[in-house]
């Protein structure tokens, strides 16, 4: 399956923004409304295409970045990975048992 894009495809690299004028645009984006159209957007293909679309995309990114670096994610990034994840379970059992971090 091909989702839409509104922006079209990317092929290239992502590159550091050399020119001043190009961090200024970036830093004074309207994030809120980008945000909003980032859902909007996973939404209408979630409803169009169902949930495995987002699963398809994750695949393809995690080919993208494979053929970009082979040997990504390192033991670190794993390692980083799952302590994002652990930290998130313990977030989601206080919240589900209501109590608060102290």
């Amino acid at each position: 399956m091909i989702l839409e894009n509104k922006l079209g495809t990317f092929s290239g690299r992502i590159t550091f923004m050399s020119k001043r004028h190009e961090t200024a645009a970036l830093t004074e984006r309207k994030w809120s409304a980008i945000g909003a159209s980032h859902r909007g957007y996973w939404a209408e293909q979630i409803r169009r295409h169902g949930p495995g679309a987002a699963l398809e995309v994750a695949h393809a990114l995690r080919q993208h970045m494979k053929s970009v670096n082979p040997d990504w994610p390192s033991p670190r990034d794993r390692e980083k990975d799952l302590d994002g994840h652990l930290r998130l379970k313990k977030q989601l059992d206080r919240a589900a048992n209501g109590r608060t971090p102290r």
